[in-house]
């Protein structure tokens, strides 16, 4: 309310009249007096002196004048500042090593040409440390697969890939046909590290199975893994995404496993009722493939 007795006042300043300020600010003459007696009472001074034909300021008016001006300036920087970062970010992305390495660039790119001066923040690691940073409000949303405890998150789907498990191009395995998890199971395994969304997911798969796989090797690159692979170290589980190139390269070979389903899917995550920048919203937008 006080803002609103300032700019009328304000108004009663530049046009040097209380008709005047009424007619520009669609208000009665006597609502602009009686806004005008209001502050002089709620400040206990005169702030014009009233004539016949004009208004005089007081110096207790001046004072009061020089104030709202500055209060009003800074509303308004204010209220720029927050429309501005509400347009134009910071974005905070959390994302897993597949969505980080094969898809965050491509979205980055598309959003760059309406958001050119948007900061974008993007946090790349395992599935249950972004979960983490959600939980406490330091991310947006997630790109990642779904999460394996039951959540309050609002999940959409965005991305179809499937997990791979992988072997020496030599390996004798790759002449079986039919190959069943349990043909497998004792061979040395190669996995990616616990809280890893893959990881979880394959272990889900074993779980389902009745089989249990002691890794051989556990590590949170996939560098490392396909290197381990090549040194004839064992089998990988690892996700398409990842090591797609290596594959049409021939560097390493896929093992088919007919009894078990390997699909995957990315979803951006994030909650439902929170507050994102229009920014965020945007980003969002793209990644969904919403026009």
């Amino acid at each position: 309310m006080l803002i609103r007795q300032l700019s009328v006042f304000l108004t009663v300043c530049r046009t040097g009249s209380m008709t005047a300020a009424a007619e520009e600010l669609y208000m009665t003459q006597p609502a602009v007096s009686q806004t005008i007696r209001d502050l002089e009472e709620h400040y206990e001074t005169k702030l014009f002196d009233r004539f016949p034909r004009k208004l005089v300021i007081t110096e207790s008016g001046k004072i009061l004048r020089r104030s709202a001006e500055r209060l009003l300036d800074n509303l308004e920087e204010m209220e720029i500042s927050l429309r501005e970062n509400d347009k134009e970010g910071p974005v905070r992305i959390g994302a897993n090593l597949s969505a980080g390495n094969a898809l965050l660039m491509d979205y980055l790119c598309q959003f760059r040409q309406t958001h050119p001066d948007s900061t974008v923040n993007v946090f790349c690691t395992r599935g249950s440390l972004l979960e983490q940073k959600l939980n406490d409000h330091e991310l947006d949303f997630l790109l990642m697969e779904k999460p394996v405890h039951e959540t309050d998150y609002r999940m959409d789907p965005f991305y179809n890939d499937r997990i791979t498990i992988v072997t020496h191009p030599a390996d004798p395995l790759l002449q079986r046909e039919g190959l069943t998890l349990a043909d497998i199971a004792d061979h040395p395994f190669l996995l990616r590290e616990k809280g890893a969304g893959v990881r979880e997911q394959f272990d889900m798969i074993c779980l389902s199975k009745g089989i249990r796989i002691k890794p051989h090797w556990e590590s949170s690159s996939t560098t490392v893994l396909v290197n381990a692979v090549l040194a004839g170290e064992g089998i990988a589980v690892l996700p398409y995404l990842m090591i797609r190139e290596r594959l049409e390269k021939g560097e390493i070979r896929e093992l088919t496993v007919t009894d078990v389903n390997l699909s995957r899917t990315l979803y951006l995550i994030r909650y439902p009722n929170r507050y994102l920048s229009e920014a965020a919203r945007d980003f969002i937008e793209i990644v969904l493939g919403v026009s």
